[in-house]
């Protein structure tokens, strides 16, 4: 998927169903379902709702013409399905997961059980960035504390991405002399919601420590001083993520550890900033979104429509 729900309309999951038969066997129909789910945890961390939100069945040998007699073969029947731009991606957390399957069954006649199987399908949103305008776009905040110091903060892309490092410009000026900076703490506040956004279920928030600058790393000359770290978002940080089960929002916060020579006590000064967090894979889509491959023409390949009659090739042996 890529950007928005308007900007990935038109995008399709391709595959096969394959399977191979020894003997010969009598069946009532083949088809396929692709599947979407939410369960989120409730707030004893106990109970757990799961929500489907999608269910698509492809029809390959539809029940009503059967039964079919299949000889021992190999068999293939090819698939699209349309995926709505909408679509949340897929997550797996301790508290919400929102996954997809694609089941494929062969419904067997009289008492005999069905076959059955599974596959779990990932499904990915990029930003929608393009290459050329992905670090055009600036995430900037600025203040005053009691009118004693300013401060302006710059990351200059709109996505950082997990386990690589990118820069934080802090221009800080001091107004006044009556106070004494002695440390700057930089972390990355998580808040992961699972629920809607009107019913939260379950909310939480983690801290990642990032950096910390003390000492001669933030001394400046005279008023002003302007400061560049380089901040490192190691894994175990989740992405970005709005979906209508499960929301993970983010937000860079500085920390100033200041003595306020007014008063005599020490004081911490948290500000903060919003980012988006992605991953590799997530970069590397947009930067070169992925093209189709073809899949083996076969006379039973569809979208979401009755197959024509299946013509099965020759097993080699």
């Amino acid at each position: 998927m890529r950007g928005s729900a308007t900007d990935s309309v038109g995008c399709v999951l391709r595959g096969s169903v394959v399977f191979t038969l020894f003997n010969e066997m009598k069946v009532k129909s083949i088809y396929g379902r692709f599947i979407g789910k939410a369960n989120l945890c409730g707030n004893d961390n106990v109970s757990w709702r799961e929500y489907v939100f999608l269910d698509k069945e492809v029809r390959f040998l539809p029940a009503e013409e059967g039964p079919y007699d299949l000889k021992p073969n190999h068999y293939r029947y090819n698939f699209e399905v349309a995926l709505e731009g909408s679509l949340p991606e897929s997550v797996t957390l301790p508290n919400g997961k929102i996954e997809y399957k694609m089941l494929a069954v062969v419904e067997r006649t009289g008492l005999h059980f069905d076959i059955k199987n599974k596959r779990t399908v990932k499904l990915q949103r990029s930003s929608g960035c393009s290459y050329d305008s992905l670090f055009c776009h600036n995430i900037e905040s600025s203040g005053v504390w009691d009118e004693r110091f300013r401060y302006h903060m710059e990351i200059p892309q709109p996505s950082v991405t997990i386990g690589q490092s990118f820069p934080l410009s802090l221009d800080l000026t001091s107004l006044s002399k009556d106070f004494e900076m002695t440390k700057i703490d930089f972390t990355l506040r998580e808040t992961i919601c699972c629920g809607t956004h009107e019913n939260p279920i379950d909310l939480r928030t983690k801290t990642h420590h990032l950096l910390e600058l003390k000492g001669d790393e933030i001394t400046g000359d005279g008023e002003e001083w302007k400061l560049c770290p380089q901040l490192v978002l190691f894994p175990g940080v989740q992405c970005t993520l709005d979906t209508d089960y499960i929301q993970i929002h983010h937000d860079i916060i500085v920390l100033f550890h200041i003595i306020d020579h007014r008063s005599g006590e020490k004081r911490v000064l948290e500000y903060e900033v919003p980012v988006s967090v992605r991953s590799c894979l997530q970069q590397c889509l947009e930067m070169s979104p992925p093209e189709y491959g073809n899949i083996p023409p076969t006379p039973c390949t569809m979208i979401l429509g009755s197959p024509p009659a299946y013509t099965p090739s020759v097993i080699r042996t």
